[in-house]
């Protein structure tokens, strides 16, 4: 029997493509499934940890995202959801984590990490993981709140101004019902009212709640005992345990929506505090293990000491995203939702995350949405298509998938080919049978021409899809044909990119030069001169250290070194480790970023920069913009005035929206794209902005839509139609691919191969580096060094291999310790 469901949700759409404003209106999503009249789905997945849901319908504002799907997930497999920006994948990852889809376990446990909008408190982003992944830290934290609320001394003010309020709210429903009863006897009586709720003061409505909340998750946690108990059970004793089931469910669902007297919840509450107390003697791991276990969770999600210790509420969303991931990770949920995880991560944390997921979560169901190819083809097993209202599984890898359609795309284009062939031979050879017949009269020949024409009704496939020879008995129905026609799959409308060429310069050379640069943000220029050179003497020192390595001593005389050369040779590397680290505390004190940075920026070159957050890039990438002036060194370009260079960063959708979101069009209403390029371009006539839009895939409907309806991943393709209306020279990437799907991230990789300019590129999306850039340059420890590798693909491998070595040491050592 069909079930339907509504519920609210935050889009209709993925969040990459979503298209409601920013005025967060909820919308109504509408659940719609096939069950069975008892409803046994949700007690058999709780035995075998399988989600198989049938006829799923979902449905946002009108529009339906999946019709009559199948959902079918295995327990412990990974799987990639892929498809179009829009089509509804976020919106599925929330029915989901909401069980707004009925037929999913209650049991299971499900954890949503979605891509933006993750809140803060005061707690600490340890202190969070803690309380939000472990057993202990959620006792630890049900306890702080339990005692803190017994321990609450009542405020006599406020008690009195409590009352003061009940009696006014009593003295308000008195005077009400005295007005009620003067309407006149034509008037039907009122309804009587409710008995007036229970006063509390501010630290008894705490004890209250707290209360009530801890009892509540000691029904569900009952009622989710007894349903894994009559799943494993049947005949007698499952009627039995299904009956306690139903039963506790009922409990659970009581508790969590009766009310609860303060004297109730007083006279429990020490009792609730002793069976916490207990339960968190029972835990077996200890807090030095679980704390451990946060720790490194949020070290390989990058995290310092800084942001580790530091209230959620002041770090910025990128962190708090970390600080929601790292809770996910740490609690082991049945069911992982990861809503593009990598949009706020730099490259270690990413391969760090990603051996975590492909080698340390055994036993977990992932759901996994990523534009990144890399990271997606490195975790998922499985990838499920979500395309036209459907979903499609694929039992590989988002690269084997995208080869597997590709043969069979193929494989169906030369099947329709030899059955058009084989119809065209068929056809020929009739006419010809018929011709001669007619030529020679024979009637008897006519018969049999007619007769071979039945063989053209029964061309096409022959065998089915398990590869079986093909039977009329197999093909169940009616049908047009005699046998089943080979259709072409519907191909989807592909995204196009296209980035107008830059105007021709006069001259030759390097279109940017870097001469020795430093950069740095506060300092005097005293204090970057002091740093400038406690590094000079940080590298000389380095040079005679090497230059005279400490050898250890050998049992041979003649290849020992001297007690004095050896003396000589460790007092060489301590003066290049004090050194270093005077010169680090140096840049510290003068705001230095980065140093002695020389490189050049060719025409038609295509540079990578690698490194982590905070490395620098992006103060890089300013000082070839211009917007940032060196501290020391010197930017040079070419004489020549016309030397146009455009920068497309992380934050260049948001500033668009905050320079043309508010304003008005020509005509008094909302901006949108057209009337965005319009303004920085008057001269453009309406059909050129429209054909300008759409070779950043931004087509007319979309052309014509307010800006602040647009999704990010659109927003920042407008936001590159408006840099590239000056026709630059140089073209800075920063990010580029964050917001987009995997579609548009390869129609901007070919994008920025056609095009003539120059490109510098900064992306943790490694395979978007890879098929991109010609040279990759490394940012790291204050210095910008290019990679001896001259295939970017060897370049991009080593430095990825050199993080992962890292990340494996130091995972090691936490072992050790």
């Amino acid at each position: 029997m069909p079930l339907r469901k509504e519920a609210s949700s935050s889009s209709d759409s993925d969040a990459d493509d979503r298209a409601a404003p920013p005025s967060s209106s909820l919308a109504a999503v509408e659940v719609q499934v096939q069950l069975s009249r008892f409803h046994l789905e949700t007690l058999e997945g709780s035995a075998t940890g399988v989600v198989e849901v049938r006829g799923l319908t979902l449905g946002v504002d009108k529009r339906e995202l999946l019709t009559d799907a199948v959902l079918y997930l295995k327990s412990g497999v990974r799987y990639g959801l892929i498809g179009r920006n829009g089509t509804g994948k976020s919106t599925l990852l929330r029915a989901l984590a909401d069980k707004t889809i009925p037929g999913l376990p209650r049991d299971m446990k499900i954890v949503y990490v979605e891509q933006e909008n993750v809140p803060g408190d005061g707690r600490t982003a340890l202190q969070t993981v803690l309380d939000a992944g472990s057993a202990r830290g959620r006792l630890v934290a049900q306890i702080a709140e339990l005692e803190a609320a017994l321990d609450d001394d009542p405020d006599p003010q406020e008690e009195e101004r409590t009352d003061e309020q009940g009696e006014q709210e009593e003295a308000a429903r008195e005077s009400g019902a005295r007005a009620d009863n003067s309407t006149g006897d034509s008037e039907p009586p009122p309804p009587p009212h409710p008995p007036p709720r229970e006063r509390l003061t501010r630290h008894q409505r705490r004890l209250v709640e707290c209360v009530r909340a801890i009892l509540a998750t000691r029904a569900e946690d009952t009622a989710v005992e007894a349903e894994q108990a009559a799943a494993r059970r049947s005949r007698l004793r499952g009627k039995v345990a299904l009956r306690n089931a139903l039963a506790a469910r009922e409990a659970a669902r009581r508790t969590r929506e009766d009310e609860l007297s303060y004297d109730k919840a007083a006279s429990q509450a020490p009792q609730l505090l002793a069976d916490l107390y207990e339960a968190l003697d029972e835990l077996g791991a200890s807090e030095e293990e679980e704390l451990a276990a946060a720790s490194a969770v949020l070290e390989g999600l990058g995290f310092g000491a800084e942001q580790r210790d530091a209230p959620t509420k002041q770090l910025s969303g990128g962190w708090r995203m970390r600080v929601a991931l790292g809770c996910a990770l740490l609690a082991r949920p049945h069911l992982l939702l990861l809503d593009e995880p990598t949009n706020h991560l730099d490259i270690q944390s990413i391969l760090w995350l990603q051996d975590h997921l492909a080698n340390h979560c055994a036993g977990q169901t992932l759901v996994l949405v990523s534009h990144d190819r890399a990271f997606l083809n490195a975790v998922a097993q499985e990838t499920i298509l979500l395309r036209d209202a459907a979903l499609t599984y694929f039992p590989g890898t988002y690269e084997a998938y995208m080869q597997a359609k590709a043969e069979a795309s193929a494989h169906k284009e030369r099947q329709l080919g030899a059955q058009e062939r084989q119809r065209a031979h068929f056809e020929a050879t009739i006419q010809r049978a018929e011709k001669a017949a007619r030529d020679a009269g024979d009637d008897k020949r006519l018969l049999q021409a007619a007769s071979r024409k039945k063989k053209i009704d029964r061309i096409g496939s022959e065998k089915t899809a398990d590869g079986k020879k093909f039977k009329v008995s197999y093909w169940v129905g009616y049908h047009d044909t005699l046998r089943p026609q080979v259709e072409l799959d519907k191909p989807e409308e592909p995204v196009v990119i296209q980035l107008p060429p830059p105007e021709a310069l006069r001259q030759r050379g390097p279109l940017l030069q870097l001469r020795d640069v430093t950069i740095a943000y506060g300092g005097s220029p005293k204090a970057v001169a002091e740093a400038e050179a406690a590094t000079a003497a940080a590298v000389m020192a380095a040079a005679a250290a090497a230059a005279n390595p400490v050898q250890s001593g050998t049992r041979s005389s003649k290849s020992a070194v001297t007690a004095g050369r050896k003396a000589a040779a460790e007092a060489a590397a301590a003066a290049a480790v004090a050194a270093e680290a005077a010169a680090a505390e140096a840049r510290a004190a003068a705001g230095v970023v980065l140093s002695h940075v020389t490189f050049d920026v060719e025409a038609g070159s295509r540079i990578g920069l690698l490194g982590l957050n905070g490395s620098g890039k992006s103060s890089l990438m300013r000082v070839l913009a211009g917007q940032l002036a060196p501290a020391a060194g010197e930017l040079a370009a070419p004489a020549s005035t016309r030397l146009v260079v455009a920068c497309l960063d992380q934050h260049s959708g948001r500033r668009l929206l905050q320079q043309h979101g508010r304003s008005s069009g020509p005509e008094g209403g909302p901006a949108t794209p057209f009337t965005a390029v319009q303004g920085c371009c008057p001269t453009l006539r309406q059909q050129e902005v429209f054909d300008y839009l759409g070779k950043f895939a931004v087509p007319g409907p979309l052309a014509s839509t307010p800006l602040a309806a647009l999704s990010g991943g659109q927003r920042i393709r407008v936001a590159l139609a408006l840099e590239m209306l000056a026709r630059p020279h140089v073209l800075l990437l920063d990010e580029p691919t964050n917001h987009l799907d995997l579609v548009t991230v390869q129609a901007l990789a070919a994008a920025v191969n056609n095009w003539e300019g120059a490109v510098v590129l900064a992306t943790h999306d490694l395979q978007f580096l890879k098929d991109t850039c010609n040279q990759v340059w490394v940012v790291e420890g204050g210095a910008v060094t290019r990679q001896p590798q001259p295939e970017a693909a060897d370049a991009v491998a080593d430095y990825a291999a050199r993080l992962m070595q890292g990340i494996q040491r130091r995972a090691a050592r936490s072992k050790r310790q």
